[in-house]
C-alpha cells in the first residue's frame, strides 16, 4: 500500500482510532481515481528513469503538475 496514498499521509496502524480515521483519509486523497494524468505519469516513468525517483517526480509535478 506504499503508493495507494501519498507518502506524506499518516501511517495507519491497527489501532482502533486510526482505523476509524482511515475512511476520511481515503476520501481526502481519493486514491481510487486513476485518471489520464496518472496514466501519463506512469508511462513517462517507464520511459524516463529520472522520474522514477521521488525527487525527480516532485520536480516534474512542481513544474508541470496540476495547479
Amino acid at each position: 500500500m506504499q503508493y495507494v496514498l501519498p507518502t506524506d499521509s499518516p501511517h495507519l496502524s491497527k489501532s482502533a482510532l486510526r482505523l476509524a480515521i482511515s475512511p476520511m483519509l481515503w476520501a481526502q486523497c481519493k486514491p481510487d481515481r486513476f485518471d489520464s494524468w496518472s496514466a501519463g505519469i506512469t508511462f513517462l516513468q517507464l520511459c524516463i528513469p529520472y522520474l522514477r525517483t521521488d525527487r525527480g517526480l516532485k520536480n516534474f509535478n512542481n513544474t508541470y503538475g496540476p495547479k
